[in-house]
Order: C-alpha cells, then sequence, then structure tokens
C-alpha cells in the first residue's frame, strides 16, 4: 500500500508541475488514420495526452487488415506508427489514455489488461461493474500504467440509470467508487456533477478523478446529459478532463483545435489559481 501512495503522489505531483495543460486530454473519437495523425501533429503541445476510443483502435486494425493489397496495409501500418511517434515527441510524453471499459471475466481482463501496458498505456479503464474480482486482476497486470474505472456514463440521466443499474446516479458512483477503492484502481471516471460529491469522502482521496463531461460555455451539450464546464470540473475537484467535440470540431467563432484547446487550458489555468488562493487563505 505504501508503494501504490507514493506512486499516487508521484502522479499528482507530475500534474502539477506540467499545470493546466497536464489535465486536459483530447478524446480522439475519429474514424480515419489520416485525421488522427492531424490531430495529433496539431495538438500534441497544447494538450496533455490524447483517448483512443474504440472507433479510432477498429480504424487503425481495419486500415491493416482490410486492404487488397499489401501496400496499402503496409502504408497504413506506417501511419499509425507515426501517429505514436508523434505521441512521444516533444520533451515528455504525452499521456495515452486506452479507453476499452474492459468488463469480462478475471482471466479475460488480466490478459487484456497485459496487452493495455505493452502498449504503452498511460492509463486505460475498466468499467466498475466489471466487480471486484476483475478490477484487481487488471490492477495486478498493469505495470507502470494506471487504471481507472468508469462509473455511470455521462450521457444517462437518472431515470436510465435506475432502468439499468437499480440506483440512482449517486448511489452507483458510491457504490462503483468503494470497488474501484477496494479493488486497488488508480482512479475514477464519472461525470463532473458527482466529483465534489466524491471530494467531501475522504476515502477517496487516493483516487484520481477523470471526468469525460466537461462542456466550456461556448459549446453544445450534445448527447452530454450531466455537465459542466471546465471551471466548473476543475473547481469541484477534478484531476483529469476528457474533452472531444469542443476541440475536434471547434466552433469557427473559437478558431481552429488548437485555439479551443488552447482557450479550455487557459480556463483550467484561472480555475487552478482560484483553488491555489482558497487553499492559501484556508
Amino acid at each position: 500500500r505504501a508503494i501504490l501512495l507514493i506512486s499516487v503522489l508521484l502522479f499528482e505531483e507530475k500534474m502539477e508541475s506540467n499545470g493546466a495543460k497536464s489535465r486536459l486530454i483530447v478524446g480522439l473519437d475519429i474514424d480515419t488514420l489520416y485525421r488522427a495523425e492531424f490531430f495529433v501533429r496539431l495538438l500534441k503541445d497544447d494538450v496533455g495526452g490524447f483517448k483512443i476510443g474504440y472507433e479510432l483502435a477498429l480504424a487503425m486494425l481495419k486500415n491493416i487488415i482490410t486492404p487488397k493489397l499489401d501496400e496499402t496495409a503496409i502504408t497504413n501500418a506506417l501511419t499509425i506508427r507515426r501517429i505514436f511517434k508523434h505521441l512521444k515527441s516533444g520533451p515528455e510524453n504525452k499521456k495515452i489514455f486506452w479507453d476499452f471499459k474492459f468488463h469480462d471475466i478475471m482471466n479475460t481482463v488480466a490478459a487484456a489488461s497485459v496487452q493495455m501496458t505493452d502498449l504503452g498505456a498511460t492509463m486505460f479503464s475498466v468499467h466498475a461493474s466489471a466487480g471486484e474480482e476483475a478490477i484487481k486482476a487488471a490492477v495486478k497486470n498493469r505495470k507502470d500504467s494506471k487504471v481507472f474505472g468508469v462509473t455511470v456514463l455521462t450521457s444517462f440521466d437518472n431515470e436510465k440509470c435506475v432502468s439499468i443499474f437499480g440506483n440512482s446516479v449517486n448511489e452507483k458512483v458510491l457504490q462503483f467508487a468503494k470497488t474501484l477503492l477496494d479493488a486497488g484502481a488508480d482512479g475514477i471516471i464519472c461525470s463532473p456533477l458527482e466529483v465534489e460529491m466524491l471530494r467531501k469522502c475522504s476515502e477517496f482521496d487516493r483516487l484520481r478523478i477523470a471526468t469525460p463531461g466537461s462542456r466550456p460555455s461556448w459549446y453544445e451539450k450534445n448527447d452530454q446529459k450531466r455537465v459542466m464546464t471546465p471551471t466548473q470540473a476543475v473547481l469541484a475537484g477534478a484531476d483529469l478532463l476528457i474533452i472531444s467535440r469542443p476541440i475536434l470540431n471547434s466552433p469557427k467563432e473559437i478558431g481552429n483545435p488548437a485555439d479551443a484547446a488552447r482557450r479550455i487550458v487557459e480556463e483550467i489555468n484561472e480555475a487552478l489559481a482560484i483553488l491555489k488562493e482558497r487553499k492559501s487563505s484556508a
């Protein structure tokens, strides 16, 4: 447990030293290798990392397996390798968050976690509803990666959560957080609306909180039901903000995706300054 605590503290210290930028992870929710490379090259100096989920991961696999010509598959494979070289370029590597939400039997999750760490994942996700044994299997095989547990999807409202999990959002998030804590996970993924509730429970202090439900005031909510602005999320206690569409599909009045990312980082930085002032005056 002492080693685990030291690891968490070092992770937190690194985030603090890198400032606001390190807290922003861009979700590469896109389906082409060309666009993935474009966005990584454009954004790598302005954000803390990138999330790779089902869509892009399957697109990478598809572009190697399905081409009729070997030459095309090789070209695509080289593009994928280039993308990851960009992720590792610069003064320090960017966070690579593989978001597969593992939800399976213990042995399957253990084997998948080994593959995640071999891929160089800074973080990867399991679903908390997979249960404590499956989460422990991921933790046991994480090596240098961090295991984050998904709780209730941000597209769920309270009614949908009750219909699927049998309890309200807050009740399920608390229950899942306890499961993740007991299993030794490093972090929890929830909407910004549950962050303050978790931060009021000191038993969860060890868990880092990542939230995909942040929407700047200048961007529409889309299919997200439980959202806050980046400022509100950080002030509530979120450590990492996972944001996709407001950056990848930035409004014209905001500028290009890099402009949108920088604007969000400025917002995070202002929130961190407020937190620092509150801490010093406490």
